[in-house]
């Protein structure tokens, strides 16, 4: 069985697409150059949220997969996003995500377990089990707010018995239950990657011990986590809190009221940036308004971020 060690800045990317709504594949592949790079090999996701992977059918996810392995070869490994209600359906696009060359899949829990299926052992078990079995990559478990999809802490410890289970993104947004997590399954199984996803307090959970950084925002800025993430492990908290200053504007632009176009933000901050062209999102998504895309680009401005050509 293969395994991945997870570490550092793994930005998901997002998925350009053309005015007609299908894949832009050269943008892709020049945004993956950029995060490979920016990254310092920590890793690349893709098929996520922040590449609007439920508006992709499995052709393209497949596809997606298979541009970014080829981008990244030889400089950060691939993690691909596993997202559907169906046990069937994650298997299969579980084995596309394998046959593309991911060398892991980041596993979503399905929106069936809404209404209290996140807290049902057996529904949540039977789910991943059935999935890992069928690859022979690393599996990233999904921890989502528990108010939302994710699991008790005595869950998600069952979930990392699993053998080919390799991380956590973990995404409580709760510090103290993001510290709690984290304390557990390092107790439990030291060598899973426990990687922060709570970028309303990306410093204070990298600081409590994280091994990574995984985030829709690194699609703007992976090379600043990447540096975030550096200053902390070598005990330079300044360092670290001035990397976090320039992070900060870029949260309180992507991150606000209504959190379904947190991607759909940073699309616009990589087509100011030039690193991306012209702003396309799939419905039922729809472009946001001049004044918004005002206040993203003073976001940008203000985090020091360079234009570049695309």
């Amino acid at each position: 069985m293969s395994s991945v060690k997870l570490r550092g800045s793994l930005p998901a990317s997002l998925c350009p697409f053309r005015p007609d709504f299908s894949i832009d594949e050269d943008a892709f592949a020049a945004h993956v150059r950029w995060l490979a790079t920016a990254s310092k090999g920590g890793g690349i996701v893709c098929n996520g949220h922040a590449g609007e992977v439920a508006s992709l059918t499995r052709k393209e996810r497949k596809r997606v997969i298979e541009v970014a392995v080829k981008e990244a070869e030889g400089k950060a490994p691939v993690v691909a996003g596993v997202y559907t209600d169906s046990t069937p359906e994650a298997i299969e696009l579980a084995r596309d995500a394998e046959a593309a060359g991911a060398r892991a899949i980041l596993l979503f829990p399905p929106p069936v377990l809404g209404g209290g299926g996140n807290r049902t052992e057996i529904m949540v078990l039977s789910f991943a089990k059935s999935v890992a079995a069928a690859i022979d990559i690393g599996v990233v478990i999904f921890q989502f707010p528990i108010a939302g999809l994710g699991y008790p802490t005595e869950i998600l410890l069952r979930l990392i018995e699993i053998p080919n289970v390799v991380g956590v993104k973990e995404g409580s947004d709760h510090l103290p239950t993001y510290e709690k997590n984290l304390r557990a399954i390092k107790k439990a199984r030291p060598e899973t990657s426990v990687l922060t996803t709570n970028n309303t307090m990306l410093f204070a959970s990298t600081a409590l011990g994280a091994d990574g950084i995984l985030s829709g925002s690194g699609s703007v800025v992976a090379d600043l986590h990447a540096e975030l993430f550096e200053a902390v492990q070598r005990g330079d908290l300044r360092a670290a809190q001035a990397v976090n200053d320039r992070i900060w504007p870029l949260t309180q632009v992507f991150y606000c009221d209504p959190i379904v176009n947190m991607h759909n933000r940073m699309k616009v901050a990589l087509e100011y940036l030039g690193r991306q062209p012209k702003t396309v999102i799939r419905p039922p998504l729809q472009s946001l308004s001049d004044e918004e895309k005002a206040r993203i680009i003073r976001g940008v401005q203000e985090a020091g971020l360079r234009r570049t050509q695309a």
